[in-house]
């Protein structure tokens, strides 16, 4: 099969190497669509997981079950699957609760065991999701970053009628607006100093946006007299836009923290002003098959606009130039590799 593997950082080897064969309780999948996420740059700059090297990286995808062994489950070969990345011990605490990205032994396809960016890849059956005849290949390699959302969202504790303030406009940030208003949130604002991705925000559900912080600021005061968003979430991954999120936020408000920063990079907040306001902090990292299934019902039930997502395309042996123009912004938000 051909897999595109990261061999440093910045380098891609188009390969030839054997078909994987599932073990007991996995299943064999041909990838069909696969996307690329701002953690897969992160890694092929070699600013993540460097120690994984060589690695054959990525995982949002979607494909077709072509072998499946010893499991007694409804996974059945010619299913349209995609998967939680996250393969857990199955016992600890996390893992017995659904959340097996915090499992201390936790193994995620593409960063510690081989990924998507190849022809063929091996999941363990229990970590597939079943997709319905409605759902592509193409959207269904969507799932896991909404999935990832859905969650951000559900930990936050969002609710109706609530001011969210959503700092970048990315792919993860148009997620999250289209979220929060599939979920009732009240107006929404963005923060995105790209004036055409701020007007692509704004056709995707954004009610105000914003080119600045002050220019946040002052339009949060024109709206609402200025107590500030009961929610503001830096899609970014800066240290001082997650300092801006937390002046922002009314008392009792939440600010939560989904882009990565460099760890380098420290966020400066008050103490004591965070603790006499009762603001609240919230993290969130990756999707588990829960989430992902309110990711499907968002769009299957809630009709969320999956378009400007699925139409950049690239084939397998242009990975490093989908990768730059992922990057560089040239396309309008995701990049997805097709085989």
């Amino acid at each position: 099969m051909k897999a595109a593997l990261l061999t440093a950082p910045f380098h891609f080897e188009i390969i030839d190497r054997p078909t994987p064969v599932p073990a007991p309780g996995e299943a064999l999948v041909r990838v069909l669509r696969a996307g690329i996420c701002g953690s897969d740059v992160h890694i092929f700059r070699g600013e993540y997981a460097r120690d994984q090297l060589p690695r054959v990286p990525g995982h949002e995808f979607a494909g077709e079950v072509v072998d499946v062994r010893a499991w007694p489950g409804s996974i059945v070969i010619g299913d349209l699957v995609t998967a939680d990345i996250n393969i857990g011990c199955g016992s600890c605490m996390h893992c017995q609760a659904g959340s097996p990205m915090l499992c201390g032994l936790v193994s995620q396809i593409g960063v510690h065991r081989d990924g998507v960016f190849a022809q063929y890849v091996t999941v363990p059956c229990g970590n597939l999701l079943v997709l319905p005849s409605v759902i592509g290949p193409a959207v269904g390699a969507l799932l896991e970053p909404l999935g990832c959302v859905a969650r951000n969202l559900r930990r936050i504790g969002l609710r109706a009628g609530q001011r969210v303030l959503v700092i970048g406009a990315g792919p993860m940030g148009m997620l999250h607006i289209q979220t929060a208003k599939s979920l009732g949130a009240g107006t929404v604002m963005v923060l995105e100093p790209d004036p055409v991705r701020a007007d692509l925000a704004r056709r995707l559900g954004a009610d105000i946006t914003a080119f600045t912080k002050e220019e946040a600021l002052n339009a949060m005061q024109r709206a609402d007299g200025g107590p500030g968003f009961d929610v503001a979430v830096d899609c970014v991954g800066n240290a001082e836009l997650v300092e801006f999120a937390a002046r922002v936020v009314r008392s009792g408000g939440t600010v939560g923290c989904f882009g990565l920063d460099r760890p380098e990079h420290l966020a400066r907040i008050p103490l004591s002003h965070f603790v006499l306001s009762e603001k609240s902090l919230v993290s969130s990292v990756g999707a588990s098959l829960a989430d992902m299934r309110s990711a499907l019902d968002l769009i299957v039930n809630a009709g969320l606009n999956t378009a400007p997502y699925t139409g950049a395309v690239y084939p397998l042996q242009d990975i490093a130039q989908a990768f730059e123009a992922f990057a560089v912004r040239k396309v309008a938000l995701k990049v997805q590799i097709t085989f």
